[in-house]
């Protein structure tokens, strides 16, 4: 098995700034109107390495993300649905019990993902096209107030105030 140092090498993947190590694989030519009304490619993609110490923490975008697992270990997405609703969704190769291969968050979730040991590669691609202009992270407080009954999840995966 290839190891977390050698993919970052080989990938040429960089820190992430919600966690973890990315690079952009991937870009449409084509462009579309984002939820928003911003010119955006239709597609975007990427290759992300998260590690079991650096969460990726709660966040939204404005568009659909799928997720593709690789290799590693299991990778958990997080989800809050607008109405409340929590789902945890195990990206891995233990089809057999329960993980996927590949999930979609859909627009407006909030989500974050985390390893519980070591690290877990991935690749996401996000329709319409990823732009940072349409990226929310939260607070735990605005998370806790506006969720409370998913305290636990909340307090592990947005930063200390």
């Amino acid at each position: 098995m290839t190891s977390l140092l050698e993919y970052v090498s080989i990938l040429d993947l960089l820190p992430h700034p919600d966690g973890g190590y990315f690079k952009e694989t991937g870009r449409s030519s084509q462009v579309t109107k984002s939820a928003t009304g911003l010119d955006v490619p239709l597609f975007t993609n990427i290759h992300f390495l998260l590690v079991e110490k650096h969460p990726s923490f709660y966040h939204q975008i404005k568009s659909d993300e799928v997720w593709y697992y690789h290799d590693g270990q299991t990778l958990t997405v997080h989800c809050i649905f607008p109405n409340g609703d929590y789902k945890e969704v195990k990206l891995g190769r233990d089809v057999k019990n329960g993980e996927v291969l590949q999930f979609e968050v859909p627009s407006g979730v909030i989500f974050a993902s985390s390893v519980e040991k070591e690290w877990a590669l991935v690749s996401c691609m996000v329709s319409p096209g990823f732009d940072f202009r349409e990226f929310r992270s939260f607070s735990r407080a605005e998370l806790l107030e506006k969720f409370p009954e998913h305290e636990e999840s909340i307090n592990k995966l947005t930063r200390d105030e």
